[in-house]
């Protein structure tokens, strides 16, 4: 263990990173403990995270630094439609993707495509 890691530990420890913060180890906030809602929330983002990592790693196995850039471009999609849509919502004048596809199809295609 280096000299930084062991000055974090200590820190974490005595509480100065989280001074006068005790619900940050109990999980409770105003000595109230979180609701179901948040847990299982909590949980399932963790869930995904997790599975996330392993996907990576499993692709970044089998087909080597192609696979791992490959889930990555994957991310980068999230990235470039929160793009998209904020161009949509700002230039277009759009709502929602409802609006968009209603104004641009119709409403008869706008059902179709929704499913």
């Amino acid at each position: 263990m280096g000299a930084g890691a062991g000055f974090q530990r200590g820190a974490v420890y005595r509480g100065t990173v989280c001074p006068h913060r005790p619900e940050f180890f109990k999980g409770a906030r105003n000595h109230h403990a979180p609701n179901t809602v948040y847990l299982t929330s909590s949980l399932v983002i963790s869930w995904l995270f997790a599975k996330s990592i392993t996907n990576a790693a499993n692709l970044g196995h089998s087909f080597g630094l192609v696979g791992g850039v490959a889930y990555a471009g994957y991310y980068l999609s999230f990235v470039v439609a929160g793009f998209v849509l904020v161009a949509m919502r700002t230039k277009g004048g759009y709502r929602s993707i409802h609006h968009f596809l209603e104004t641009k199809f119709g409403r008869g295609r706008w059902l179709c495509l929704r499913g």
